[in-house]
């Protein structure tokens, strides 16, 4: 099934839309945050995205049952990771922290990627991707800290900066996880599946979070709630996810997680004309170091291949 001919595109191309995608996500999630709970935004984001899915894709899940039933336990691990948790974590990270704030973190999802391929792969990185990986790191500190470094000892960090940094690990470890998915499925025949699963997953902490007083109110689904859960729907989730998968297949998880440095870039012209957010001289020195320590890594050979265990 081919809806889209993202061969046409360049891997180039498809990440910088993507970038541009999940920009759009941090700044509409900060603009309505507090309007549903996190667990609900995911949740009905990934309503909107079966039912848009289920007339083009049952028919393929269903010619391949066989192949599905064999590969369950990595599309389950890739739709909790992604579906059930990692929406929900940024959802909530954002009703801490700015849209700023949240998109100059993303910068640290090719770490996280580098890091993830270490554990899960025992991909040694060499020394200049660590010297990389230092830097990047000041510079996330340095934008946690709001320049000033003394800031992390004498006071408690944003909540939300550090439950958005949790959530970039697990997208690190879920975009290594990516080369493991099944090649015969197609790009939206895999959104749907592992989207239908986490949402399955998800249903039960939905239920429990409406329970706990998350209840819905009149105002809550405004048309402006509405509006932005369909965006959710539609664009980071349905598009940018179709996009990145496609260019990780050509390029690589580490190559396609450097593209990301543009969600900053994307997200804080957004949080300007959107929310009226100013972006602090913290936030400018900040990218410098990630953008310095990316460009760092990029110039050296960035794994050497580690053994792996056969089983």
């Amino acid at each position: 099934m081919r809806l889209f001919h993202l061969d046409r595109y360049s891997p180039s191309a498809l990440l910088t839309w993507t970038a541009l995608f999940w920009a759009g996500n941090m700044v509409v999630g900060r603009a309505i945050a507090g309007a549903m709970s996190p667990i609900a935004l995911a949740y009905w984001r990934w309503v909107i995205v079966i039912a848009v899915l289920a007339p083009f894709c049952w028919r393929e899940v269903v010619l391949r049952r066989a192949l599905l039933l064999r590969s369950w336990r990595i599309l389950l691990l890739l739709g909790v990771m992604s579906t059930a948790m990692y929406n929900s974590l940024t959802y909530w990270a954002l009703t801490y922290t700015t849209a700023t704030n949240a998109t100059v973190l993303n910068s640290m999802i090719p770490i996280c990627v580098m890091f993830g391929s270490w554990v899960l792969l025992r991909e040694t990185p060499s020394l200049r991707p660590l010297m990389g990986f230092a830097i990047s790191l000041v510079g996330v500190l340095f934008v946690v800290a709001r320049g000033h470094p003394k800031a992390l000892l004498a006071t408690a960090p944003n909540p939300g900066d550090l439950i958005m940094l949790i959530a970039l690990f697990l997208w690190g470890f879920y975009a290594v996880l990516l080369r493991y998915r099944p090649a015969q499925l197609s790009a939206l025949g895999y959104v749907f599946v592992t989207g239908l699963i986490g949402l399955v997953i998800a249903t039960p902490f939905f239920i429990l979070d409406q329970a706990l007083g998350a209840h819905a109110t009149p105002s809550t689904f405004s048309w402006q709630a509405l509006a932005a859960i369909g965006y959710f729907a539609l664009f980071p989730t349905l598009a940018a996810t179709v996009c990145y998968n496609h260019a990780v297949d050509r390029i690589g998880p580490v190559p396609a997680s450097l593209f990301i440095h543009l969600v900053p870039l994307f997200g804080a012209l957004l949080a300007v004309v959107f929310l009226d957010e100013r972006p602090g001289w913290h936030h400018l020195v900040g990218v410098a170091l990630v953008f310095t320590g990316i460009l760092l890594s990029r110039r050296a050979t960035l794994f050497r291949a580690g053994q792996r265990s056969s089983r």
